[in-house]
C-alpha cells in the first residue's frame, strides 16, 4: 500500500502547492471548505517514481523514447488520468494532435512500470506539452 498524498491546483492563481491544504478536520477526515472546492483541485500521488525518483502524481506528464532496432529513437508523451470505470490511474499516450489515443493506455496499478519514464511537467502548468508533436 503506498502513502496517500495529495498537492493542489489553484485555478485561481494558477499555481501548485506541495503542502497540504485541508483546511478543518471533521470526523477523523482532513477536508477543504466547499466554498475552496472551484479554487483547488485535488491531485493525488498515484504511488510510484519516475527514473529520478520524482513522485508521479494524477494530471502529470511523463516522457520516455521508444526504441527498436533499426527505426530513430521516438520520445513519447503520456498523461496520468484517474480511469473511472476502472477505479485506478493509468497512462494515456499523448499523440501529434495533442489529444490522447485512447487505446494506447498503462495501468498503473496493475503492472505498469514508469521506471523508465520521466516526468516533464503536468497538465496545468506546462498544459503546451499535450499539443506538441512526437519527436
Amino acid at each position: 500500500m503506498h502513502e496517500i498524498e495529495f498537492r493542489f491546483w489553484d485555478v485561481w492563481n494558477k499555481e501548485m502547492y506541495y503542502r497540504d491544504l485541508y483546511f478543518f478536520e471533521e470526523e477523523g477526515i482532513r477536508k477543504v471548505p466547499d466554498e475552496y472546492s472551484e479554487q483547488y483541485v485535488p491531485l493525488q500521488y498515484v504511488g510510484t517514481k519516475d527514473k529520478n525518483g520524482t513522485k508521479v502524481y494524477n494530471g502529470d506528464i511523463l516522457e520516455d523514447i521508444h526504441v527498436l532496432p533499426g527505426y530513430p529513437d521516438l520520445k513519447r508523451r503520456w498523461e496520468v488520468f484517474w480511469r473511472e470505470k476502472y477505479c485506478g490511474f493509468y497512462l494515456r499516450l499523448v499523440g501529434e494532435s495533442g489529444k490522447a489515443k485512447d487505446r494506447q493506455w498503462i495501468d498503473l496499478l496493475h503492472g505498469g512500470n514508469v521506471g523508465d519514464f520521466e516526468v516533464i511537467g503536468n497538465i496545468y502548468e506546462h498544459p503546451q506539452f499535450l499539443s506538441m508533436q512526437q519527436e
